[in-house]
């Protein structure tokens, strides 16, 4: 790639400059190649390790995933949200300073929490000794590179390399753990039948991850940023990113800390069953997820340059991806939740009902359209925060009333009440703060 090729000020429209359509259909390739690798990943390690096995395994992923976020200190919505600005004005030195920050910050956080985390898995109950051992000792070599990961992939969006931030942690994770358990299978070895072989797997990936972002932003950064200054540090970014880090410890509240309780107050085969559940269901949430990283930054940049007409295009054509992808892909998993589940083994299929109800949940929030990403990326984080904050508040409460009595259900039923009233509050509050309507009803307007 020459210096002519790469999306300096010259080219600054790269993300406005076309249809979100065209945007994410770009990174859906990688989006489809991830989805399918997640399905034969988590099929192999579940069929190789059985409901209870499975747990424990995803015990650690999700402690790694919890980490990795609340280490960023909020500073990956922070630079989505700034990072686009900044190519516009032209303005090198900020951008660098800015990740400068983040990066500083990244890593003192990441030992505070590395050291919380292992205080606590001490007295984690359903954990055997060995295996207490073997997730902390993942956790704390994974987590440098997991940060480093996320850190490359956030950069890598805001110039507009959507493929390229997607790849890595999308795809590569994957292939390690599929690649454990077909050794496996292919020798008739013990190789995939612990959970601590997939979380060795884990561990090699987070390097691999780490080392090619690390690669592909070296490459991929523009001339006006690469060459530019180091500026100074704004406090309005500590500020936005301190606001960032609470969204994200209450996005990990509704996300992540279900499998922990129901591993907690009931099984680990039970956290195995649920942790399924939850992986099919949320197939939804990803297909969110992959649009908001077109969506996100498209945002940030049209808000910056006052493209209103461009803003409000991007929501109708989000309304029709989500809403068309919610029944095409929602249908199928309410109608056969149990050929799904029965896939990753016989035990999985106590999860049918678990499924059904994370499913519908996931539904109406993909008709309700991406509310939190534009609340977030037009200056309203406050009010997304307070959403979050009610919903993790709501769903705790529920995770405490309704896990010990019915297990994976009452963890679904947990998660799937407060989604659909966010969802339907959210909608409510970007019509009301930005006088646009967002998700299915915008496709009748």
């Amino acid at each position: 790639m020459t210096a002519a090729d790469e999306p300096g000020p010259a080219t600054i429209s790269r993300l406005t400059g076309r249809s979100l359509f065209s945007a994410w259909r770009a990174v859906m390739s990688v989006t489809v190649l991830g989805s399918i690798t997640g399905f034969l990943a988590s099929t192999v390690a579940a069929r190789s390790l059985g409901a209870e096995g499975f747990g424990i395994f995803a015990i650690a992923t999700n402690l790694l995933a919890i980490l990795t976020l609340v280490a960023t200190a909020g500073y990956q919505m922070t630079i989505l949200r700034y990072g686009p600005k900044f190519l516009v004005e032209e303005d090198g030195a900020s951008f660098r300073a800015l990740v400068k920050s983040a990066r500083t910050h990244t890593m003192t956080i990441a030992v505070i929490a590395m050291i919380v985390t292992v205080c606590g898995l001490i007295v984690f109950p359903r954990l055997s000794p060995t295996h207490r051992v073997d997730v902390m000792i993942v956790i704390v070599l994974a987590l440098p590179f997991a940060i480093w990961s996320m850190m490359n992939t956030v950069i890598n969006r805001v110039f507009g390399h959507l493929q390229l931030a997607l790849l890595p942690d999308t795809v590569i994770r994957h292939i390690f753990v599929i690649g454990t358990g077909l050794i496996g299978y292919s020798t008739l070895a013990q190789i995939g039948s612990d959970p601590r072989d997939y979380a060795v797997a884990i561990l090699f990936a987070c390097v691999a991850s780490g080392i090619l972002t690390h690669k592909i932003t070296e490459r991929s950064t523009p001339d006006l940023v690469r060459r530019s200054a180091v500026g100074t540090v704004n406090h309005k970014w500590i500020l936005t990113a301190l606001t960032f880090f609470g969204i994200d410890l209450l996005f990990l509240a509704r996300t992540q800390i279900d499998v922990l309780v129901v591993a907690a107050l009931v099984t680990t085969k039970e956290a195995g069953i649920y942790a399924i559940a939850l992986r099919l269901g949320d197939v939804l949430y990803a297909l969110t997820t992959t649009l908001s990283f077109a969506l996100s930054p498209r945002i940030s940049e049209a808000m910056a340059s006052s493209n209103r007409d461009v803003f409000l295009r991007d929501q109708k054509t989000a309304a029709l991806i989500m809403s068309a992808f919610g029944a095409l892909i929602g249908a199928p998993l309410i109608l056969a939740s149990g050929f799904w589940l029965s896939i990753f083994g016989p035990e999985f299929h106590a999860g049918a009902s678990a499924l059904i109800v994370i499913t519908i949940a996931s539904m109406i929030r993909n008709f309700a359209g991406p509310y939190f990403y534009i609340l977030t990326m037009t200056g309203h984080q406050n009010s997304a925060t307070r959403l979050m904050a009610g919903a993790a508040i709501t769903q705790l409460i529920l995770l405490a009333a309704l896990t010990g009595p019915f297990g994976a259900l009452g963890a679904a039923i947990a998660r799937a009440v407060p989604d659909v009233l966010t969802s339907v509050m959210g909608w409510e509050i970007v019509r009301r703060r930005l006088g646009i309507t967002i998700g299915l009803p915008a496709l009748f307007r």
